[in-house]
C-alpha cells in the first residue's frame, strides 16, 4: 500500500500478536523496518488514518510496529 513518500512493502505477524512492518522510502529507495527514531510508529498511525479499511484488513486485533 502506497501513500505519500512511503510504501508498505511487507508485514510479518509475530506469535505475541504484534506485527512487524517494513516500509520503502520513495525519496531514496531505502527500506525502513521497525525503528522508532525512523518514524515507524508515525507511518503505522498515518496508515491507520488514511487507509482504515486496508489497515483493518491487515492488522485487525493486532499491534503493528
Amino acid at each position: 500500500m502506497e501513500f505519500g513518500n512511503y510504501t508498505l512493502i511487507d508485514y510479518d505477524q509475530k506469535e505475541n500478536g504484534s506485527v512487524r512492518t517494513n516500509w520503502k522510502s520513495h525519496k531514496d529507495n531505502t527500506i525502513i523496518d521497525h525503528c522508532t527514531p525512523c518514524g515507524t510508529s508515525l507511518l503505522v498511525d498515518t496508515y491507520r488514518v488514511l487507509c482504515p479499511s486496508r489497515y483493518k484488513a491487515a492488522f485487525d486485533g493486532l499491534q503493528p510496529y
